[in-house]
């Protein structure tokens, strides 16, 4: 039951990872319904590796540009079955860019700011949720709130470790947000 709507789940075909998420969600499925009806209950011991293919089917549908709303329903199962850890922070920031394109800047923030309360302080994970977080405030017009957020993220004790493409797109979320104040 938990695993049906991976595999349901419209994705482009000429992606390169159709194929073999497609083909991970089948074994996981007989793997899953292979003690008759319904799933076992060992089934649980699945969760991880569905949780797995969750965030990848997300990244795909998303990265495909057209499919947001199922990136986002994607996104939400992946985080049903219990992702944690950076998993967990990894569909997080998905769910938080996806929303924050459709325009739901609150439920971007919320996702972005779970992201970033796992994601390790200083990894480029933790960097990219506080630039989504920051960048949904700016377009709530919170701008204020969203260059706070942004600058504390570049404070040397975080931003020396961010990778230069990361600070990168902090200062201009920063910029941004300079500018509407």
């Amino acid at each position: 039951a938990v695993l049906w709507p991976l595999l349901e789940a419209t994705t482009d075909p000429s992606h390169p990872e159709a194929d073999s998420v497609r083909d991970d969600g089948l074994r996981l499925l007989r793997a899953a319904l292979g003690a008759g009806d319904g799933v076992p209950e060992s089934a649980a011991a699945l969760l991880p590796r569905a949780v797995a293919l969750y965030a990848r089917a997300t990244q795909q549908a998303y990265s495909n540009g057209a499919q947001l709303e199922t990136a986002l329903d994607l996104a939400n199962r992946g985080l049903s079955c219990g992702a944690e850890g950076a998993v967990r922070a990894q569909l997080l920031v998905a769910k938080a860019q996806v929303c924050q394109w459709l325009g739901r800047l609150g439920d971007a923030v919320e996702a972005a700011e779970q992201a970033a309360v796992i994601a390790q302080q200083g990894s480029d994970l933790w960097g990219e949720a506080q630039r989504l977080a920051a960048g949904a405030l700016i377009e709530l017009g919170r701008s204020s709130d969203g260059d706070t957020r942004a600058a504390w993220a570049l404070r040397p004790e975080y931003g020396a470790n961010l990778s230069l493409p990361i600070r990168a797109l902090l200062l201009a979320t920063r910029v941004r947000g300079l500018e509407d104040l």
